[in-house]
Order: structure tokens, then sequence, then C-alpha cells
């Protein structure tokens, strides 16, 4: 375990770094547990002890946070590929820590399902009461109050009046409840070190991945907070264009198909968004919009299960994936019908009926995420075609399109991907199916050679006969430059830094802005890369944050969307929007006839 896979001097470092990480928190484990059966007990003295090791074992991991600080995103990057597709967050034991404390996001549990051992363990723990869960039931026992629930919960702790009301009890009079006052200090303490070292592995994390900021061309005192509708300017992208527009077409004229490689660039830049999405070379292409990609998708899988007439979608779908497949069955008018059922029962509406699933994996509102994997396996089950929208997803959380074993998807990269307003979209088919799909829009450019001029179509081979029409050079030179930005990251680590800017954003605006009700999933496993919150003034409180300098977007009837790209936002832009959001609620600056006035673009 202690080899490297590369020959790069760092990779050591990192390694020991992960490996004595573990050790501690196995440790940490060994002591957490013991604490919570002594408690559960009610031997508070010798639970003490175990709770200021524990604590004690988060400093010296903060001290080795310092050692891994001296290795530089460049170094990190020459062994990086090298690695498999994890994270530290994804370590079994660190989220075995969470789960003993109470934090019990169960989602996450998810990453270790290929790991039975360590799945099967973290599943007998959230059928126990968590450490603080036994340690809120002796407080009130020996406070002679009514016992919290405490039923082993499976969801992240949120605030609760009448256990806040217990430990005000215990500090008004520390003197007559001193054991009670002792138990408190001790889980402060361990969670004062535990929080920083969930601090220091987040803000390595972001150096390393390289917190890009200097790549994106962001205005001087914006805080944007909206990349999950469209992407800043890459300053590479600018220069890009630009050179484009001036050596390219200007002086190669129409000689740019060849000898600027015109021709290539959508089958070029679809390996380049493969590696995200977790396809093969050679299955993604890029070219037209996401609503000709959808309706390409959605009459290919049509075709691919001839008996069946029905098309299975859900009611938070994108509109127009919806409006795209409404138009396919008024064309083709054969009988087929487009059911559509609420999100969380789409799975159970899969039946031997269904010609083809189309989902978006994460919701446009509200950032809710659907189970790929697994609901990809009830389709197959039932003999159904399997379309994914990765719109919110590409750039925004890991994806294994491979691993889902899904037929189709599709996606934008106007968003995460950062590819410029009117940036192509992307299809993907599985390989085994490529020269097999029929495309229903038969354009020259999918054709087998386009430029034999055939009176007859004739479909390309492979991933190439999903292409239509010319393809945008402009704007996929825009996107060429903006994928330099992913060149050395990983989307364990984006995601990861991800759901702690998400996770800081949700708790500082509960407790400082209680206007604002969350509509996103709390589980940071069962939401993408934005967080939402409802109000019912939602669009003139964001049209006055945006006055300020703080960018979302609104979406009706009352949503408000905050998106969350770690490569040029950080937990002080974070900490900045929420100033700003409470003073816009607080103050009702929002109350103004001119943030209530709808622009065409909301």
């Amino acid at each position: 375990a202690q080899h490297p896979r590369s020959d790069a001097h760092d990779e050591m470092l990192f390694i020991v770094q992960h490996q004595t990480s573990e050790l501690w928190m196995r440790l940490a484990i060994h002591e957490l547990q013991t604490a919570r059966a002594r408690i559960t007990a009610g031997e508070l003295q010798p639970a003490f002890k175990m709770l200021t090791r524990v604590a004690r074992i988060f400093e010296q991991l903060n001290g080795a946070w310092d050692v891994l600080r001296t290795m530089t995103p460049s170094e990190y990057t020459a062994f990086r590929p090298s690695l498999g597709n994890s994270s530290g967050f994804q370590s079994h034991q660190y989220r075995m820590v969470e789960y003993l404390l109470g934090n019990r996001q169960v989602a996450l549990k998810k990453v270790h399902e290929h790991r039975s051992e360590a799945h099967a363990a973290l599943e007998a723990e959230l059928a126990q009461p968590s450490l603080y869960q036994v340690a809120l039931a002796v407080v009130s026992e020996k406070l002679g109050l009514d016992a919290p629930d405490a039923t082993p919960s499976q969801t992240a702790w949120s605030a609760n009046p009448a256990v806040q009301d217990m430990w005000k009890t215990v500090y008004q009079d520390p003197a007559t409840h001193w054991e009670l006052y002792e138990l408190a200090e001790k889980l402060v303490d361990l969670e004062d070190y535990f929080r920083r070292w969930r601090f220091n592995h987040v803000t390595t994390v972001e150096r390393i991945i390289g917190f890009k900021r200097e790549m994106f061309d962001l205005p001087e005192g914006v805080l944007y907070l909206d990349g999950n509708s469209l992407g800043p300017l890459p300053k590479a992208a600018r220069a890009r264009v630009s050179g484009m527009i001036a050596d390219e077409w200007g002086q190669m004229l129409i000689r740019g198909w060849n000898d600027a490689g015109w021709m290539a660039q959508p089958a070029r830049l679809g390996d380049k968004i493969a590696r995200l999405i977790g396809a093969p070379g050679g299955s993604v292409v890029m070219g037209d919009t996401l609503s000709i990609k959808v309706y390409q998708a959605v009459a290919a899988a049509l075709k691919l299960r001839p008996g069946r007439k029905v098309i299975l979608s859900d009611t938070g779908n994108f509109p127009t994936d919806l409006y795209m497949v409404q138009g396919l069955i008024n064309t083709l008018d054969q009988g087929y019908e487009l059911k559509t059922v609420a999100p969380e029962d789409a799975a159970d509406a899969i039946d031997d009926t269904v010609a083809a699933v189309m989902l978006t994996e994460v919701d446009y509102r509200t950032g809710r995420k659907h189970d790929m994997k697994a609901i990809t396996e009830i389709a197959h089950a039932n003999g159904a075609v399997m379309i994914w929208d990765l719109a919110h997803s590409a750039g925004a959380v890991p994806v294994d399109l491979a691993a889902s074993n899904c037929e189709m998807a599709v996606g934008c990269t106007y968003k995460y991907l950062n590819g410029g307003p009117g940036a192509p979209a992307f299809i993907y088919v599985r390989p085994d199916l490529a020269a097999e799909v029929q495309p229903a829009l038969a354009g020259w450019m999918g054709h087998d050679a386009p430029f034999d001029f055939d009176r007859d179509y004739r479909p390309a081979g492979g991933i190439e006969r999903m292409r239509v029409g010319t393809p945008p050079i402009i704007q996929l030179a825009a996107l060429e430059a903006a994928m330099e930005v992913w060149e050395g990251v990983d989307m364990a680590d984006v995601r990861a830094a991800s759901i702690a800017l998400q996770e800081v954003f949700i708790r500082e605006v509960e407790a400082r802005v209680p206007e604002l009700t969350l509509s996103s999933p709390r589980d940071a496993g069962q939401r993408g890369s934005q967080v939402s919150f409802r109000f019912d003034e939602g669009y003139a409180a964001m049209q006055a944050l945006i006055a300020r300098g703080v960018i979302g977007d609104f979406r009706a009837p009352d949503t408000m969307r905050f998106g969350f790209t770690p490569l040029y936002l950080d937990e002080a832009d974070v900490m900045a929007a929420v100033a700003h959001i409470e003073t816009v609620m607080r103050d009702k600056l929002w109350d103004d006839p001119q943030y209530r006035k709808r622009s065409r673009v909301t």
C-alpha cells in the first residue's frame, strides 16, 4: 500500500498523509464507540477521557495538514492521474466518525457499496443511536425532563428548541449540573477540533485542485453564485476566440476546416467532456442545442423499443425536455404517450409499457439528485431505454455513465463547463449501441461521407452519426479554451469542496435568515451543486441581491437559486453572500418597486 503508482516524488507524502489519517481515525472510532457505551450506562467520567482523547486525535490530524500543505497544486497534479477517483471525504472511516457523532447523511454511504464490509459497518452504525443522541438521553434523565426521541436517525442533525432549552438549563447553573456541564464542554471541544479538521481538508482540497479564480474574468465586487445557470468567462476563452477569428477564420478562410481542425473539433471536445462524465473516448460528440439532442436521443430510443408507446419522465424535469418529447409525439402521430410522475415516484412508475425513461439527474429548481445507477437498473429490468440529462451534472458532480450502463445521455456546456451563452450541447451513446441507433435528424454532418454529397442518407459509424448540422466553430473555440480549466482536476475533489461550501451556506442562512425556507434536500448526497430557498417575494429579493453584487437567480413561482462552484468560490465568498442576504431580508430591501418589475430572463 506504500508503493507509489507514479514516479512523482511527492506521491509518497500523499500516501503517508492518508494512511496515517486512516490509522488515527480507526482509533477515534474505537474511542467514540466505547464512549457511547459508557454514556449510555451513565458512566460519564470514563467517557470524558475518551472524548478528550478523540479531540486530541483530531488536533494531531490538524497538525498533519501543515505537512501536506507543503505540496503545491502543480506537484499534486503530477501524480493525480495515477490515483483512483476518490476523495478523503469518501473514506468509510471518516463517514463512520460522522455517523457516530450524529451527522447522518445516509445517501453518502452509497460510495462504499463496492466494499461490502465497509458498507455493512456503516449500515450497522445507522441502526444505533448516535453518541449525541445517547448524550441527550442522559442529560434529559438527569434533569428530569422528557427525553428527546432516541430512535436511530438517518438524517443530518437539525436544530431542536427542546434540546436548546435543555442545554440552556445546564449552562445557566453549571454548579448544580457540573457533570452535565462537563459533558457539554467535552462535546464542544471535540466538535471544535473535528470542525477544524474538516475545514483544513476542504481548504487544502481547494488549493490543490487549484482554486482557479485567477483563470476566470470575474467582475470586481461580484459574488457569483449563478454558475449553475451560466458559467463565468474563462480568460483563455477571450484570447482563444479572438485568435480563432483573426488567425483561423481571418487568414485561413475556408481552409480552416482542414488546416485548423474545425471538422474534427466536435469529436475532439467530446472526448474532453467524456472524462468528466465517466464515458469512454469516442462515445461523446458536440453540436447543436440541448433541445435538439433531447429530441435525437428520445427518437432513437423509441426505435430501439418499437413495441412500446410510453416515454416516462418526472414533473420536475426542465420544461424544454418535456416540450421536445411532446413535439416528437405529435410529429410521429403513432399513439405515443408522455407520462410524468412526481420525481420521488419515478422509479416505481417504470414498467414493461415504458419504451424510454428520460430524467434530468439534478433538478433545475431544487438541486434534488436522482440515483442514476439505481434508476437505470430498474429501467433495464423492465426493458426500457434509459436517457439522462446532465445539464446540472456535468462539471458539478461526479458522473459515471459507463458504470451506470445507461444507453444515452445529453447535456449542455454553458453552465458548470463555462462554455459561454449558446455553447453547444453534447450527446453520449453507449459504445455497443453507437452503430445501431438511428438518428431522427439525419443531417449532413452525420452522414458517413458528407462530402460525397450522396442523395440518400447513410449514417456515419459510431457517435459521429449523432451530428446534425454545421458545428458552431466560434462557440467551440470558446468551449475548448474553457476546458483547459479542468486539466488536472478530479470531480471527486470538486464535489467534496462544493458540499462543504453548500453546508456552510445552508447553516448560515437558516441561522440568520429565518424568512427563507430550504427547498433543496438537506442531505448533501441527495442534491447537486446548488442550494435553493423559497420565499414568496423571491424574485424581488433576488433582484435586490443582484443590485448588491450577489448574483444568483430565480425560478418561478418562489425559488431563489444559488450555485456553488469551488473553482472560483471559497468560504469567504459564501459568508459574504450570506451577510448580504441577511441585510436584504432583515431590512426588507426587496420591498421596492424597482425590484418587482419582471425582466424577460429571471
